[in-house]
């Protein structure tokens, strides 16, 4: 489905981070994320509610991953403060090493 968006280099950073995790969203949980989703999960990154965001690690100055909760299932990604959005969308397996931080309410895949 965003095989079709073309990279070019008329995109701005932003657009770039913006079709770069709406694919690997695609490629990782086998399902899109739409525009309205990218928002949410933006917004819920921004205001760190610990109910629907926990902190893994930090990568850099500017970057972060991130365990956000959305629809039900916890996500591992990883966060640009400069730009204030999601970056990419991490494999899901990730999150097993981070029991500790998830709770009962993380369920390791096999």
């Amino acid at each position: 489905m965003f095989n079709e968006i073309p990279m070019s280099t008329e995109h701005s950073k932003k657009d770039a981070e913006r079709i770069h995790t709406r694919r690997r969203a695609e490629e990782r949980l086998g399902r899109p994320i739409g525009k309205h989703q990218y928002q949410v999960l933006n917004q819920k990154l921004q205001e760190k509610d610990p109910a629907q965001v926990r902190f893994l690690w930090r990568t850099s100055n500017t970057r972060a991953v991130y365990a956000v909760k959305m629809d039900g299932e916890w996500l591992p990604v990883a966060y640009n403060k400069r730009t204030k959005q999601a970056i990419t969308i991490l494999p899901l397996n990730v999150l097993d090493r981070y029991l500790h931080i998830l709770g009962d309410e993380y369920v390791v895949r096999d």
